[in-house]
C-alpha cells in the first residue's frame, strides 16, 4: 500500500479513538467490559501501525512521537466529557503500545533481510 492510504487510516483510526474518548462515563459503562488498558494499548498498537507506514524516513520515531502527542489530547479531550477523566497511565499505556509496534515491526524486517542474506 501507498505512504498516503496509510495516512488516510491512520486519521481514520484517530477519528475512531476521538468517537470513544467522547463517550461519557455512562456510555462507556454500557459497552461491553474491557479492560481499560487492554483496549488503551489496542487502539494504539493499530495506530502505531498505520502510522508506522505512513512515513518514508524516521517512521520509528514518528510513530512514537505522533502516537503519544495524540494520546496526550485524548486525555487532554476526555477532561471534557462527563463521566471520564485524563489519566497518565493511559498516555503511557498509548505511547508503550505505539513503541512496541515498532519494535515488532522492526524485528520482522529484520528477520526477513537476515533471512535473504542467509539464501
Amino acid at each position: 500500500m501507498k505512504k498516503g492510504l496509510f495516512r488516510i487510516l491512520s486519521l481514520i483510526w484517530m477519528g475512531l479513538i476521538f468517537f470513544f474518548s467522547s463517550l461519557t462515563g455512562s456510555d462507556v459503562s454500557n459497552l461491553p467490559h474491557v479492560s481499560d488498558i487492554l483496549a488503551h494499548g489496542a487502539l494504539y498498537l493499530i495506530l502505531g501501525g498505520l502510522l508506522y507506514f505512513s512515513f518514508q524516513k524516521r517512521q520509528g520515531v514518528w510513530t512514537v512521537l505522533i502516537a503519544a502527542l495524540y494520546g496526550l489530547s485524548d486525555e487532554f479531550h476526555q477532561s471534557f466529557v462527563p463521566g471520564r477523566t485524563p489519566e497518565l497511565k493511559d498516555l503511557i499505556v498509548d505511547t508503550t503500545a505505539a513503541l512496541l509496534m515498532v519494535i515488532i515491526i522492526s524485528l520482522v524486517k529484520q528477520a526477513k533481510k537476515s533471512r535473504v542474506r542467509s539464501m
